[in-house]
């Protein structure tokens, strides 16, 4: 027996911390061809993120059918428009792939992205969906916000036009930083 003597084992990979987690019950059907960029209040965000983010999204867990995106980012709100990204914003990435589809009731989890998320800036995550989708929906949820529209794919243009309101919460169930 060695007295004094204790072995401290190396982390391996990242150690995730909850800054923003909702569940959804809704249904929005309709969006192939569509953009949608969801805006969550930094208020609602919990943490900041030291140098990796990793964003859960949900299908609907009934009804309708699950979603295809091509291309999905995150960033944090710009001037102007309040659906505009500031310049910096990052593709997220699903197993290396910039798209993804889930099947209803599922979910997808992307690839550890490095993106410092600040706590007292508003959050932007963009999507273009290419399929017939249907993606889960959260009704008033203060500070958050969708908007929408049908074009061609923008959803890396910092500050892109002809977007209206959605609703409240899609997509996003849960974001993650270290």
């Amino acid at each position: 027996m060695i007295i004094g003597y204790s072995r401290t084992f190396p982390r391996v990979g990242p150690s995730w911390s909850t800054t923003f987690s909702e569940s959804m019950t809704g249904l929005s059907t309709g969006w192939s061809g569509w953009d949608l960029r969801q805006v969550i209040n930094s208020s609602l965000l919990s943490a900041s993120a030291t140098s990796l983010t990793r964003v859960t999204l949900q299908a609907p867990t009934s009804g309708g059918q699950g979603f295809t995106i091509d291309h999905a980012y995150i960033g944090e709100q710009g001037a102007g428009n309040v659906w505009n990204f500031d310049g910096n914003q990052v593709p997220l990435t699903f197993s290396g792939s910039a798209g993804v589809t889930v099947p209803l009731n599922g979910t997808a989890v992307s690839d550890a992205v490095p993106f410092v998320l600040d706590r007292t800036k508003n959050l932007v995550l963009a999507f273009h969906f290419s399929a017939a989708s249907s993606i889960a929906e959260q009704g008033a949820i203060t500070g958050t916000a969708g908007y929408g529209h049908s074009a061609a794919d923008d959803t890396s243009v910092t500050s892109p036009s002809g977007y209206a309101t959605q609703g409240s919460l899609f997509l996003v169930n849960k974001i993650e930083v270290e």
